[in-house]
C-alpha cells in the first residue's frame, strides 16, 4: 500500500487505463482489444501465484460493488464513442470536403445513433446471466427456510405444518427431503413452511 491507498487501487487503476486506451482508440489500433485479452489471460494466473505464495495476505475489505470504479468505466465508454466517431469522420477523405456545420451535424447524428444502439444492447443483454440469477434466488430461498427452522426451534413452534395422519417425525423427514430436492433443482418445491419462508414466494 502506497500513499494510504488500498491494495486493490493499483490493480483497478491498471485495468481502467487499459480499458480507456482500448475504448477511446479502438479505430486507431483495432488489435489492441485482442492483445489486452491475451495480456490478462497471462497476468491473471501470475497475480494469483504472487498473492498466494509470494506476498503477504491482503487485508480483507468488504465492498458491495466496484464503485466508484464502475462510474469511471462507464465514463470511458461514453468518451470512447465520441473519440472513435471523431477519428473515423475527421480522418476520412470524403468528410474533408464537407462544410464545417455539416460535419458537426454529422458527428452529432452518428454519436446519437451509436448511443441508441449501445442503450438497446444494454437493455437486451442482461448484466447478470439467468443461471446466476437462479443460483442467487436458490441461495436466498434456502437461507430463509433455514432461518425459519431456527426461529421455530427458538420459539418452540413447529416449523412445518403436519398433514392429516402424519406425525411430527415424518414432517421433519419429509421437510428435510423437500428442502434437499428444492436446493438440487434450484427452485422451491414445498408450500408447507410457515412464517418467514411461507410459500417460497421469492423463488417463483
Amino acid at each position: 500500500e502506497e500513499h494510504g491507498l488500498g491494495p486493490t487501487f493499483y490493480e483497478y487503476n491498471e485495468m481502467a487505463m487499459q480499458f480507456g486506451y482500448i475504448c477511446m482508440f479502438a479505430l486507431a489500433f483495432p488489435p489492441a482489444a485482442l492483445l489486452a485479452l491475451f495480456n490478462n489471460m497471462i497476468e491473471f494466473p501470475n497475480d494469483a501465484v504472487k498473492l498466494l505464495h509470494m506476498c503477504r495476505r491482503v487485508r480483507y475489505e468488504g465492498a458491495v460493488g466496484i464503485d466508484p470504479w464502475g462510474n469511471i468505466f462507464r465514463f470511458l465508454e461514453i468518451v470512447g464513442v465520441i473519440t472513435n466517431t471523431c477519428i473515423y469522420l475527421l480522418l476520412n477523405g470524403w468528410t474533408r470536403t464537407l462544410p464545417t456545420v455539416n460535419l458537426v451535424l454529422l458527428l452529432i447524428v452518428v454519436i446519437f445513433i451509436v448511443y441508441v444502439v449501445k442503450a438497446i444492447i444494454a437493455v437486451v443483454v442482461p448484466d447478470i446471466p439467468g443461471e446466476l440469477l437462479r443460483a442467487k434466488r436458490k441461495e436466498k430461498w434456502i437461507a430463509r427456510e433455514l432461518k425459519n427452522v431456527l426461529e421455530a426451534r427458538r420459539t418452540g413452534r413447529p416449523a412445518f405444518l403436519p398433514q392429516q395422519g402424519e406425525s411430527r417425525a415424518q414432517v421433519g423427514r419429509s421437510s428435510c427431503a423437500a428442502l434437499s430436492t428444492a436446493a438440487a433443482r434450484g427452485a422451491p418445491q414445498t408450500t408447507r413452511v410457515t412464517g418467514i419462508g411461507s410459500g417460497a414466494a421469492d423463488g417463483r
